[in-house]
């Protein structure tokens, strides 16, 4: 006869809070009718389940019960969410207002800024070559943007080597403070949202500007439509071999789940030095982002960008894209990467764009 291992006090209580949080979600009704083309719930539960460790499941928790106005035993708290059922009765949708708000939170203020960071130093890159201006493959050399992106090199039979070199997760207000040491407001509230997926690997990508260029662990190197895609969240990069006595390979996946990313090849992709806790956290990020539908949102979002007049009337996301301006997330390019000028390609400071009175 086999004895149960003991349960820990805390144990118990996580895996309580854990069951509370599934059946809240679930029970908040995942077919309401919502203003918005994703599915809220389900957003929140593949963040559980995708955070790469207990503490950022413990911290994800933790957020989520302050937002519904539950403490860590699951009873109610003076803030509880006002119940939306008949004569004050638990209902189905008793908290649905607080999940929503939570996980629209959660895509305003790191799921689309992430992505929008990420499609600004891709353009700044195309930019860069298209400009007589620019270093012929640099990517936003001299600006804080990240390491310069390796010249086309000879391949073993003389063939030009097309691959480049992109960031895991380019440097963005999250990872850049100022002389201080501090973030900008934004850069907090997503560093905080960031933890809540990985407690520790802001602490990989927190690098002095003076030495981005040795920031190796948050680079990897892949052909163009790879590294487009892969910027965007599209593609992911999930292990495939390798080890201890040799570099360890991975091989790309397409995750968006609408099949708009072309299967790639199969072959591996041999990574030199990147941190598989970035490789493993993109590719969680990329995840959650398509099998929820904010993924195919945010792409929606980013391709007015590509508009060269953004319309007021709601027809484009015209308040989002000027907030991600403001907190520095955005630098105003478009998808094609158009621009008044290379300087507009760079990161930008929120003071910029105070307007003058």
């Amino acid at each position: 006869m086999t004895t149960a291992v003991p349960t820990t006090t805390d144990e118990a209580a996580r895996r309580r809070q854990a069951a509370l949080f599934l059946q809240m979600t679930r029970d908040s009704g995942e077919n309401r009718p919502s203003t918005l083309p994703y599915n809220r719930p389900l957003l929140l539960r593949l963040c559980y389940q995708h955070a790469l460790s207990e503490e950022a499941r413990a911290r994800f928790l933790e957020a989520f019960f302050e937002r519904v106005g539950r403490d860590r035993n699951g009873e109610e708290t003076e803030s509880a969410a006002s119940p939306t059922g008949d004569s004050g009765t638990e209902s189905s949708c008793r908290y649905a207002t607080a999940i929503d708000d939570f996980a629209d939170h959660l895509v305003d203020h790191l799921f689309l800024p992430l992505k929008a960071a990420a499609t600004c130093a891709f353009n700044s890159v195309l930019n860069a070559r298209r400009s007589s201006a620019a270093t012929p493959g640099s990517l936003l050399e001299g600006t804080e943007a990240g390491p310069q992106e390796d010249a086309p090199q000879q391949g073993p039979h003389g063939e030009a080597d097309q691959q480049r070199t992109v960031c895991i997760f380019p440097p963005s207000p999250m990872t850049n403070a100022d002389e201080d040491g501090d973030l900008s407001e934004a850069g907090q509230r997503a560093a905080s949202l960031f933890s809540l997926l990985d407690d520790m690997a802001l602490s990989l990508l927190h690098t002095p500007s003076s030495r981005l260029a040795e920031q190796t662990h948050n680079t990897v190197r892949l052909d163009e439509y790879a590294s487009h895609a892969f910027s965007r969240f599209q593609l992911v990069l999930v292990p495939a071999g390798g080890g201890s006595t040799e570099p360890p390979a991975y091989r790309l996946e397409a995750v968006d789940a609408e099949g708009n990313v072309a299967t790639p090849s199969t072959s591996a992709v041999v990574v030199q030095h990147a941190s598989p806790r970035l490789l493993a956290l993109h590719c969680a990020i990329a995840r959650i982002l398509y099998a929820s539908g904010v993924g195919q949102w945010i792409d929606a979002v980013l391709d007015d960008t590509a508009v060269e007049d953004l319309d007021a009337d709601g027809t484009t996301n015209l308040g989002r894209l000027m907030q991600l301006r403001l907190d520095g997330w955005w630098n105003g390019s478009g998808q094609t990467g158009r621009g008044d000028d290379l300087a507009s390609q760079f990161w930008v400071e929120s003071s910029s764009f105070a307007v003058e009175t």
